[in-house]
Formats: structure tokens, sequence, C-alpha cells
């Protein structure tokens, strides 16, 4: 018990039990997509560039990735978030194999994203803002 003095009197406070811990943040693989040294021959690369559109969908589609897109400005940059069960190491390799960036016409960044805030899946819907 804590006893707080408030005007000569003593107020004997009962610790309140806390709040429940906020989940642990939430690690997502985060992937920026970027022009490559060969972005201006696009039109050159048409087979790489739609190979690489296949290769996100599929991969949104089997639930490997939950937000992604294009941004908005120049220079051109995508960014795709990764559900937080894949295998990062997995996806990375998968990932610089695309045809796209191996013919230089996207460069890859991967960054990891501990989400503190909000949520993107259902695994993440206990978090505590």
């Amino acid at each position: 018990m804590l006893k707080v003095a408030l005007g000569g009197l003593a107020i004997a406070l009962g610790v309140l039990a806390a709040p429940a811990a906020a989940a642990p943040p939430t690690t997502h693989l985060v992937v920026f997509n970027r022009p490559g040294p060969n972005f201006a021959r696009a039109a050159d690369l048409r087979d790489a560039a739609l190979a690489h559109q296949a290769l996100y969908r599929r991969l949104a589609a089997e639930g490997k990735i939950v937000a992604g897109g294009r941004m908005e400005g120049e220079p051109a940059l995508g960014l795709s978030v990764f559900a937080p069960d894949i295998d990062p190491q997995e996806m990375r390799r998968l990932l610089t194999e695309d045809l796209a960036v191996k013919a230089g016409l996207v460069a890859i960044e991967f960054r990891d994203w501990q989400l503190q805030m909000g949520s993107l899946t259902a695994s993440d819907a206990d978090r505590d803002g």
C-alpha cells in the first residue's frame, strides 16, 4: 500500500493492477523497389518487368505480402510489406533472383520493420497503440 500526504491527511492507495502489456512489436520484412541502372531500358526489358509483376502478385495471392504498391512522386518507388510469418532469408533469396533485379531494371532494398502501432494482419490486432 502507498501512502500520499495531501493537506496533512494521509491517503492510502491500493496498488492498481497494471493494464495488460501490449503485444510485442511484430517484425515485418519490408522491400523497397527503386529504379535500377537499366530502368531507362524498361521497354527492352518488358519480359523481366512482367515477370516481376507476376512474382509480386503471386506472393500477395499466397498471403505473403500483406500490403504493397507504388508510392507517389519521383523517383518511382514501390513498397511491399511481408507477413510476419514468412522466412525472411528465403524471401530475400527469392526476390534477389527476380528477373527484373537481375536485369538491372529494379534495385531492391530490404529492411526489417517493427510494427508498434496499428495493425496489418490479424496477429497485429492485439497491438496497443
